[in-house]
């Protein structure tokens, strides 16, 4: 009976022995999350008419090309300021790129020199001066449950 009881401890002692560290690894390893929230924050807009167009960029051509975002969002302008939540975005290496679309035409109108006359912003507070900023300027790796971009308006 004594030999029994040995041999099912030797059996089941490394299934107790998982079982028992496994309280101490941090959740988002225990559940295998690899998806966390984008959450933008911006401001201070000139207007509170009209929505931000806000893109999410995961291909560096495709963010300078202006084209196929990741994700899109669009938010209400309230006392100057925006706030949106891109949810379950896979972990990685994205860019963020916004403008206000006062008039709502769905499109950053420019003057006859081709400066934005619509406000504008991007990740990591990459400027404008020039041109629109490439990827690298405006990157951020998203590598956590919930990672806040404050941004600051442009333009």
């Amino acid at each position: 009976m004594k030999t029994d009881i040995l041999k099912a401890g030797r059996r089941y002692f490394p299934l107790l022995l998982f079982v028992g560290f496994s309280f101490f690894i941090p959740a988002g390893i225990a559940t295998g999350q690899s998806a966390g929230a984008i959450i933008v924050k911006a401001g201070v807009f000139r207007s509170d008419i009209g929505p931000v167009m806000i893109g999410l960029y995961k291909d560096p051509k495709k963010f300078k090309l202006k084209t196929g975002p990741y994700a899109v969002g669009i938010a209400d302008i309230i006392d100057g300021r925006i706030e949106l939540a891109f949810e379950e975005i896979p972990y990685g290496v994205y860019a963020l790129k916004f403008y206000h679309d006062r008039n709502e035409n769905s499109r950053i109108d420019d003057n006859i020199f081709g400066f934005p006359t619509e406000q504008f912003g991007f990740s990591n507070n990459a400027c404008a001066t020039w041109g629109h900023p490439g990827f690298d300027k405006a990157k951020f790796t998203l590598d956590r449950a919930e990672l806040v971009l404050e941004i600051k308006v442009q333009g």
